[in-house]
Order: structure tokens, then sequence, then C-alpha cells
């Protein structure tokens, strides 16, 4: 089976070349399994097509103006005021979820920042929730996910996340700052009601899902260039501009054949200097296309 191109957001604009921008009520890449007349063409030596003027359901816009605004890089502090410090002192083991393992003598909860110094080595296996994460040392998320929920949140030691593992932030103010992640395989990323996530080295995201929700929720990877079979939600005003991302490539693994989707005012999906879009279609699923 040969790839091919596909990218729809509707049919009248598929043939049109433009930077990228999907504000509330866009979509791209929803492909139903019903028949639609599409027009298709290979996009891998030319910028992305544009997708305007088209009116959501909701009467949001789809823009292809390239965005002026980009978001800034974010500078974090380590400060957490109104947080306990509960420090990490594997006095146990490596496992997150032993209260033995930190100084207050109970697992981090959400009014508390975890510390974890450099040369300790920590392991998430189940759904973790806490106020903050000052990491120098190595974070290991093997199995369901880390949320943080106030404060400024700083991993700078190193990160690893099993395929299928989860990284959230959660409420305004909340920040969360992985500086060494480079590679993403099958991350479910989630910033939510405010949240900000900045991954200043992250250059490759694939197999994974971002999710923002609510007003000035953002995800903030200025390095991400590559990303492949990942779904992208964007909803209640949040904002994800993937600046840097040239190329895409979708194999079709999942029955969710909507890549980007963007609802609600003020929401926005920046992809500016997107170039490539291949997708590798399923055989039975080609028939509905022309």
């Amino acid at each position: 089976m040969r790839s091919r191109s596909l990218l729809r957001i509707v049919s009248d604009f598929v043939n049109r070349s433009a930077q990228t921008t999907i504000s509330g009520g866009g979509k791209i890449g929803n492909i139903q399994p019903r028949s639609r007349s599409l027009s298709l063409e290979s996009l891998e030596s030319r910028e992305l097509l544009s997708v305007s003027p088209w009116l959501g359901d909701d009467g949001s816009s789809v823009q292809t103006q390239q965005v002026a605004e980009m978001i800034a890089p974010i500078s974090l502090s380590s400060a957490n005021l109104e947080l306990t410090e509960n420090v990490w002192n594997a006095s146990a083991n490596s496992n997150w979820n032993q209260a033995a393992n930190w100084s207050l003598g109970h697992v981090p909860t959400a009014e508390e920042c975890a510390v974890i110094a450099e040369g300790q080595t920590i392991e998430i296996s189940g759904a973790v929730v806490t106020g903050a994460v000052q990491c120098a040392g190595t974070l290991k998320i093997n199995s369901g996910s880390l949320t943080v929920s106030a404060g400024h949140s700083t991993i700078t030691g190193t990160l690893n996340i099993a395929s299928g593992a989860g990284v959230a932030a959660t409420g305004e103010g909340t920040t969360l700052a992985a500086d060494s992640l480079v590679y993403a395989d099958g991350l479910n990323l989630t910033a939510s009601d405010g949240a900000l996530i900045s991954l200043p080295a992250l250059k490759s995201f694939v197999n994974g899902t971002m999710t923002l929700s609510g007003e000035d929720s953002t995800v903030n990877a200025p390095s991400l260039y590559n990303i492949n079979n990942s779904r992208f939600a964007a909803s209640g005003g949040a904002q994800l501009n993937l600046s840097a991302v040239q190329s895409y490539v979708e194999n079709y693994g999942s029955s969710d054949y909507t890549l980007f989707s963007a609802t609600g005012e003020g929401t926005k999906i920046s992809l500016p200097n997107l170039k490539t879009f291949k997708a590798n279609v399923p055989t039975y699923y080609q028939r509905y296309i022309t």
C-alpha cells in the first residue's frame, strides 16, 4: 500500500496552500468511514493547504493567517511558598507510594511539594497527584500518571516515561517544566484549567496525545519538529503552539480519525511551519476516498 497525503477539514478547501492555525470549531484529519468527495494530493514539498474561511457549528472560524504572537519561553521559579516541602529520602525503596520514603512520613499531597535531590531515583506506578515536584534526580513513570495541581514544578534531572503513561498539570498558575525530555513515545500529556507545561528540549512526539482544556492552558514545546501517530485536542480557550513542527506522519493505527481538534471561543492550535503531511490509509478505508 502506498503512502498518501491526507488532510481533511472540509472538501471545498483541500487544494489551497497556506500556513495554518486552527481556531475554535476546526478539525484536521477527521476522516470518517463513509462516502464523501475529497481531493487528495501530495503535500510533501509544499506548505500546508488553506482551511479558510470555514465556520464551525458554533459559528467560530478556522483561520489561516500566520500567528503573530508566539508563546514566549517561560521562566519557571522554584519557589513554592504556599506548599510544604516533602523530601524524598529513599529509606525503603524507589517507590513513590511508599510512605517511609518521604521526610514527612507520608506520600506527598496536593498541599505539598515533592523534592527529589540529585542522585536519587524514584519510580511511579499508578496515578499520583501532588501539589508540585522539584526533581534534580531521576524520575521514572512506569505506568499510570503524574499530576501536579499547584505552584511551580521543575524536573531538571532525568525523566523516563513509559508508553501509555501520562503527565498532567491542572489549575490556574500551575506550571510544569521538564527540561530533559527529548523524545516522547506514547505520552499522554494534559494541561487544564489554566496550567502551563513547558518542554523546551522535546523534539519528537509519537503515538501520544496532547489534551488542553480551559482558558490559557498551554503547552510550550519550541523545539518539537516531528509528530507521528498522535492526537491533539484543545478546548475552552486553550493555546497549543507547535511552531517548530514541520512534518506529520499518520499510520492510522487507531479508530480516532480526528488528528487535530480546536473547539470553543479563543481556542487555538498553531502549526505555522507544517509542510509535510503523510497518511498511510488502511486499504479498507481507501474505498471511501476519491
